[in-house]
């Protein structure tokens, strides 16, 4: 299988990963305060990881030029460095105000399933 979103409706998406790759997710409103509410699954003993990132609105940046945001672990408000990717089941927030957002995903045998809900405040 290969990595695959699904919209599920109210802009939350289903993003199924397996495969090394840099995914776009994009926007949760270019009209305001937003973030993502990313809402983790991961398929088994070897899930891979899932780093979060993001790039300035229409700037057509990509590679190296994504920023890894500091982030969030929404049972507990944890502040997670910019080094830390997603490799447990969890609930995240991540603000990418006026940012598209990806995840620059590591393959593992497992795989993983992440819920992406906009918020916009």
């Amino acid at each position: 299988m290969a990595n695959k979103i699904t919209p599920l409706g109210g802009g939350v998406q289903k993003v199924e990963l397996d495969t090394t790759a840099v995914v776009p997710i994009g926007n949760a409103d270019t009209s305001r305060v937003s973030k993502w509410i990313i809402h983790a699954k991961m398929g088994g003993g070897s899930p891979g990881s899932a780093q979060p990132k993001k790039a300035a609105r229409y700037s057509g940046l990509t590679g190296s030029d994504l920023i890894a945001p500091v982030y969030y672990k929404d049972t507990d408000s944890t502040e997670i460095t910019n080094t830390t990717p997603i490799t447990t089941n969890d609930v995240y927030e991540v603000v990418v105000d006026g940012c598209d957002l990806y995840f620059d995903y590591t393959s593992g045998a497992s795989g993983m399933t992440l819920y992406c809900v906009p918020v916009t405040g």
